[in-house]
């Protein structure tokens, strides 16, 4: 990737696969700041001799979606990054996903279609695997999904991953799940049976995560939610019922 991007004009075939190679390089980024396997690092060493590379995989990674964005036309990306220690941040693993979300926020203000383009992507492999990355995906998902058009089957797909990480032991997924579902609640294409389950978990969330005092105050309104809830469990759309 790094060579093709070097020659003067950037191939048909990059402009259209950008979402693909975006988010490669930077789970590349990632995977490669927890772990780089004894072989890999062997083998990194040999090349960066013969090519004079990056000092690290990751690094190289982040050298190479710089020049990605900047072969795009989106150097101011690239420098309000720079600006602000993003690509430093993207460097650590406990601080990866919040460099992602700065990442998020600079490309949303040059181009909404094509962070469209990512999310979806993005909402493609949270739902059909279990990356280890999907803390990241996250991250980035919640800072454009204001400005995003989803479409009824997409609401579907997010929603369930939604749920999904609404319920991890992760503190920061359950964070950006619930950040996710307040933008969603206002979201006027959302149908009523997805406003419904949107509901639901927003309610199932509230009462998992207050503390015991605070339950107490809102027992009295989860006495009168049990027979909705009740009634709900025999909806016709699946998800809602669950």
């Amino acid at each position: 990737m790094w060579k093709i991007l070097q020659v003067p004009c950037v191939p048909h075939m990059v402009s259209v696969n950008f979402p693909h190679v975006f988010v490669h390089l930077l789970f590349q980024m990632f995977s490669s700041t927890v772990d780089t396997p004894e072989g890999v690092a062997t083998l990194w060493k040999a090349c960066q001799e013969q090519h004079g590379l990056a000092i690290s995989p990751n690094r190289f990674a982040v050298q190479t979606l710089k020049s990605l964005l900047c072969r795009m036309q989106y150097e101011d990306v690239v420098v309000a990054m720079e600006r602000k220690c993003g690509w430093d941040t993207l460097l650590c693993a406990d601080t990866h996903h919040y460099a992602v979300g700065l990442l998020a926020r600079e490309m949303s203000r040059v181009s909404i279609p094509l962070c469209s383009r990512i999310v979806h992507y993005l909402l493609h492999l949270l739902s059909t695997q279990e990356p280890h990355w999907d803390l990241p995906a996250l991250a980035f998902l919640v800072e454009i999904l204001e400005y995003l058009d989803v479409s009824e089957r997409g609401h579907n797909r997010l929603l369930q991953n939604l749920s999904r990480h609404l319920q991890s032991e992760s503190r920061e997924r359950r964070h950006l799940a619930l950040r996710a579902l307040l933008v969603l609640i206002h979201d006027p294409s959302m149908h009523n049976s997805q406003v419904q389950l949107l509901s639901i978990l927003l309610f199932r969330t509230l009462v998992t995560v207050l503390v015991e005092k605070d339950k107490k105050v809102l027992k009295t309104h989860v006495r009168h939610s049990l027979v909705p809830l009740f009634f709900h469990c025999h909806d016709e759309n699946q998800h809602v019922a669950e």
